[in-house]
């Protein structure tokens, strides 16, 4: 995302990390937010129970990067869940090396101030979800849709991979979907 913003400073003007910890930064290595495991006494999957760690056999969490981008009609966010490292089987029938696949979600507040309050909400719920934005509810504070990291087959000159990922994502939101209802709204 530094990236797009230095070559297209048009339309990215600023891009800063979030954590509750440190706030809003724009160095140039992002800290991510980890997850919170789940209490002994939650009554949740075994899948759910798991999902918070990189490796469940190694108390290690899955951290969540969450970006505020300043565009030219205000800010956008986008937030990421740290991917586990997989094998998959190749077209050839070897094994490679892979990752979780997980869409991300770009979201834009209706006030700046539900920020918190609603990214604490988030991260509780993603959990119980095992990192499918898609079955959050539509009732969030502002607009929100989830998006796919499909990377184009069509390599273009100058351009990294995951730059149109990511103004893709910025393009729902002039033309934002609810996401599928689930459970009680995100407050």
């Amino acid at each position: 995302m530094l990236s797009l913003h230095q070559s297209r400073p048009e339309l990215i003007h600023a891009v800063e990390w979030y954590t509750f910890a440190q706030g809003f930064s724009s160095a140039p290595i992002p800290e991510l937010i980890s997850l919170e495991p789940f209490t002994d006494d939650d009554v949740v999957t075994t899948e759910a129970r798991r999902f918070p760690y990189m490796d469940p056999s190694v108390p290690s969490l899955r951290g969540v990067l969450v970006v505020r981008l300043t565009v030219t009609d205000g800010y956008a966010y986008i937030v990421e869940i740290m991917l586990r490292p997989r094998k998959v089987v190749s077209e050839d029938g070897g094994i490679k090396d892979a990752e979780e696949a997980f869409q991300g979600l770009v979201f834009r507040l209706s006030n700046e101030s539900q920020l918190i309050p609603w990214l604490r909400e988030l991260l509780a719920r993603i959990r119980y979800e095992n990192g499918v934005f898609k079955r959050l509810t539509g009732s969030y504070p502002g607009m929100a849709d989830s998006f796919s990291h499909r990377l184009s087959s069509k390599s273009m000159d100058g351009v990294l991979p995951y730059e149109p990922v990511v103004l893709n994502a910025l393009a729902k939101l002039n033309g934002p979907r609810k996401l599928a209802a689930s459970g009680p709204a995100v407050q």
